[in-house]
């Protein structure tokens, strides 16, 4: 359970950064960065 719960730890503040661009559009321009 210990190493689940640090994998959701890593990928939280993955997931923060993106809920603030998110907002701002900018997600859009993530993505197709990402592909």
């Amino acid at each position: 359970e210990s190493k689940i719960q640090n994998g959701i730890l890593i990928k939280q503040p993955q997931i923060k950064p993106l809920i603030i661009p998110y907002r701002n559009g900018f997600v859009r321009r993530f993505e197709k960065s990402e592909r």
